[in-house]
């Protein structure tokens, strides 16, 4: 499983994942953790469900995952099987959450160089 908030961002973790996924003969998971707000809550319960009521984030986080897909299946040989997942929730609890079916999970860099590398962001403290 590899955690992504921007494929651009996040470009190391993607290949590095898809090469750790081939090497343990697993499928590759890319989520994107998307945090709902009470007041979008709110707007979407007045719509019945299979209504179609998608906001900008939905579509926005749908198209992260999708972009991270397209990036991955690029550089990877066809066999590897990959999927994405928009999962609701803080990224932190996200990860934790899937963390327990996961055999690997990949997290993107802060990229701070020097002493700063050494520095995990609040993602990597809470998965490690």
């Amino acid at each position: 499983m590899v955690g992504i908030a921007d494929p651009e961002i996040d470009a190391a973790a993607l290949p590095w994942a898809a090469i750790e996924a081939r090497l343990l003969e697993v499928p590759l998971l890319i989520v994107h953790a998307a945090v709902r707000m009470p007041r979008m809550e709110r707007s979407l319960a007045a719509h019945p469900a299979g209504t179609g009521a998608v906001t900008q984030a939905d579509i926005a986080a749908r198209s992260v995952i999708a972009e991270a897909i397209r990036h991955v299946r690029a550089i990877s040989p066809p066999e590897l099987p990959v999927s994405g997942e928009v999962a609701d929730g803080t990224p932190a609890a996200v990860l934790l959450r899937m963390a327990a079916q996961a055999r690997m999970i990949v997290l993107g860099s802060r990229r701070l160089g020097g002493w700063g590398s050494f520095l995990l962001g609040s993602n990597g403290r809470a998965a490690r």
